[in-house]
């Protein structure tokens, strides 16, 4: 999943909405304050600190894995030319908060200008998050990033972006123009897909005792 998919998967509080955000971020083992070991390097005044942004990067974690698992998720990626049999998982995940944005209300009771206007001060206040976090966190509330994931133009600077730091930057050449191709077609795997994935999400969110009041009923 990508950034927004991964905020409302989140479920309602903002702490770990903002965790989900940071898993893309913040690398390495998900230590507490209490549990770091005594022989570890990492600086323990960080973000991880908060019990709700630790749980955040965790569920992030734990919805890559499970997402990655389906068939329904598999099935997407395999509508891609297999010359992009190595990224198609990420090109998928990118076109889902596409669909994500389109079918908003299908899936919220918040509109989505709501949701982001709630959610981007969280990002911007988040001062113990590494600097590359900081840094998308401006360029993301400038450009209103959640919004205009409606534009499918927004994928296409998106891809863009992903190219620029891949090893092989022509591995992603021409992969827009496949997606728009295969759009429909994704569309009607996503809305199958995006369902298994956001029962399961609620499930563990409720496992920890985390509220997603704000989703349409499952």
């Amino acid at each position: 999943m990508n950034y927004l998919a991964h905020a409302f998967l989140s479920g309602d509080n903002r702490e770990v909405q903002l965790g989900g955000l940071l898993g893309d971020f913040v690398k390495g083992p998900i230590y507490s304050p209490k549990d770091q070991p005594l022989n570890s390097t990492a600086n323990k005044s960080t973000v991880l600190q908060f019990d709700n942004i630790r749980f955040g990067i965790q569920h992030h974690r734990a919805i890559d894995a499970y997402s990655d698992s389906l068939v329904s998720f598999r099935n997407c990626a395999s509508l891609f030319d297999k010359k992009y049999r190595r990224i198609a998982g990420i090109i998928v995940d990118i076109c889902f908060d596409h669909y994500l944005a389109k079918q908003w209300s299908q899936h919220s009771k918040t509109s989505l200008t709501e949701f982001s206007a709630a959610l981007y001060p969280k990002m911007s206040d988040c001062q113990l998050a590494p600097e590359n976090f900081k840094r998308f966190s401006q360029r993301c509330i400038e450009a209103r990033l959640f919004e205009i994931y409606q534009d499918r133009a927004t994928i296409k600077v998106a891809l863009e972006r992903v190219a620029q730091r891949l090893s092989r930057p022509k591995l992603m050449a021409g992969a827009y123009e496949q997606w728009e191709a295969i759009y429909l077609e994704m569309e009607r795997l996503f809305e199958t897909c995006f369902g298994e994935i956001k029962s399961w999400a609620a499930a563990r969110l409720a496992k920890h005792g985390y509220h997603f009041q704000q989703w349409q009923p499952l």
